[in-house]
């Protein structure tokens, strides 16, 4: 297996981060697992119905000689009508869900017969979600997070102790972010710009029609 660790992003092809995946998906061994360790992001691009395997891979990265703050991310694909109540914002409800009973008990099991028909009733009974006010965002407050606001509709958001930030902008063209980002931020959500961007801010970005996904499939958990 590859040895991915110690040399450049630029220097590794996909192939071998392929290679060390499976690696890890067919040994699960400590050897596998501890070459994870210099990497400080972990992407879900495909959902796990048992939260308590989305954190085992969380740990992979989170382990003894981790040096650095592990940034989750959970992309959503979202329809630009039905907003909230698209496949991936529901079963985020549910992992959310989930996951507040993992707190106060053990994990939950696999997702059972009664979750997937409510699940799947959801989705066909899902209306187009209503968009939210145009006038501006409103003020979160949560003890775990830090939340800034660096300039007119644009809210920086990272969790406290360290990690990636996010800026949020509402109503303005993403592209005026430009001048206001730090090494720390990760990526942009726009929602109800007026425009498409017309140039690349230099991060992954985001573009919502509106603010109807803002706070709960916005700020991090």
């Amino acid at each position: 297996m590859p040895a991915l660790d110690k040399r450049p992003i630029g220097e590794i092809n996909a192939a071998e981060v392929l290679a060390v995946l499976r690696a890890i998906e067919k040994r699960g061994t400590h050897e596998a697992a501890r070459r994870l360790i210099a990497a400080n992001h972990v992407i879900h691009l495909t959902r796990w119905w048992n939260p308590a395997v989305e954190e085992q891979c969380n740990d992979r990265t989170h382990r003894i000689g981790q040096g650095r703050p592990v940034t989750v991310h959970i992309p959503l694909a979202v329809h630009p009508r039905l907003g909230r109540n698209s496949f991936d914002c529901l079963l985020q409800r549910l992992m959310t869900h989930k996951r507040g009973i993992a707190d106060a008990v053990l994990w939950p099991q696999e997702s059972g017969e009664m979750e997937l028909r409510q699940l799947y009733q959801e989705i066909l009974n899902g209306d187009e979600a209503k968009a939210a006010p145009t006038s501006g965002l409103s003020r979160v407050e949560r003890p775990d997070l830090d939340i800034s606001e660096p300039a007119a509709g644009v809210m920086r958001i990272a969790v406290k102790g360290g990690g990636a930030s996010i800026l949020v902008t509402h109503g303005i063209a993403p592209e005026s972010v430009a001048g206001l980002l730090v090494p720390e931020d990760a990526a942009v959500i726009s929602l109800a710009a007026a425009a498409p961007p017309k140039r690349a801010v230099g991060l992954p970005l985001s573009v919502l029609p509106d603010a109807s996904l803002w706070p709960d499939y916005i700020l991090p958990n």
